[in-house]
């Protein structure tokens, strides 16, 4: 499948779960997520970048949790906890640390922090199942240095990522295990400088092949879109206009059916790739 229809649906289908507000919904999207870049994702991307998106939601989740229940604004409903409330000054009137904590308050920093950990999944599915360099081919020339500037900022943290696993694997060939805020300069170092000297070889393999000195850059064949990313962008959009709806209508069950027939069609639709040996 095209690039540019990987990213289509991913951005749908968070889209599409946002809108209903269920959290069986972002729940069953964000597993799709994961068993789709499994299935199809493409191997000349980094699988870590995927892994360190739902490490990143998980965090953001955790924090958004413990922060939202302890601080924030109450909500009538039924106490689970009640824990010593701090006395807050009069320009902070609403807003409470501690007190009563509801079963309402925790539903709704729940999904909260489930929508935020949807869209960093899904950006991070999308980063995995397309080709950059696809996307490039297929922009037209007037936004072509804008792809090039675009794609080399949404690279740098798949790289950064692997200088820390090498500065890790280093270390610990030379016995240091530990790792704690005191010592955590020595990894931070060197990933920095070795992030530098990366972009400075960019740029001179860059200056070298003469890249901006033409104002019109040799393009590309683009890859053309098949019946298979006609049929994924129809899915597409009928799951950000229909599923709130159908999910009024027809009940949980039958829209959670319909979200998963809809949501795979891209591990129907395509076959799973090989890498060449």
């Amino acid at each position: 499948m095209n690039s540019l229809t990987w990213w289509l649906w991913s951005i749908s289908l968070s889209i599409a779960t946002l809108r209903t507000n269920n959290n069986w919904l972002m729940l069953l999207a964000i597993l799709i997520f994961v068993v789709v870049v499994f299935k199809r994702r493409n191997l000349q991307a980094p699988l870590n970048a995927f892994a360190l998106s739902i490490q990143l939601a998980v965090v953001a989740l955790i924090i958004r949790l413990f922060f939202g229940t302890i601080i924030g604004t109450p909500l009538p409903g039924t106490v689970l906890i009640s824990l010593p409330q701090l006395p807050m000054p009069d320009w902070l009137v609403g807003i409470r640390i501690g007190g009563d904590i509801t079963s309402e308050r925790i539903g709704s920093v729940l999904t909260e922090s489930l929508k935020f950990s949807l869209i960093l999944i899904s950006f991070g599915a999308a980063t995995c199942l397309s080709s950059p360099i696809e996307i490039i081919k297929a922009i037209s020339s007037r936004l072509y240095f804008f792809a090039i500037t675009l794609l080399i900022a949404t690279s740098v943290l798949p790289q950064i990522v692997f200088s820390y696993k090498r500065v890790i694997a280093a270390r610990r060939m030379r016995g240091m295990h530990k790792l704690n805020i005191f010592n955590f300069r020595t990894i931070i170092t060197p990933v920095l400088e070795e992030s530098l000297e990366r972009a400075i070889d960019l740029s001179s393999a860059m200056e070298s092949r003469g890249f901006g000195y033409h104002k019109k850059p040799t393009r590309y064949r683009p890859e053309k879109f098949s019946q298979s990313d006609l049929i994924v962008t129809i899915i597409c959009g009928y799951l950000i206009i229909f599923i709130p709806t159908l999910l009024v209508s027809n009940g949980w069950l039958f829209t959670c059916c319909l979200f998963i027939v809809f949501s795979a069609a891209p591990l129907m639709l395509t076959e799973q790739r090989v890498a060449n040996t």
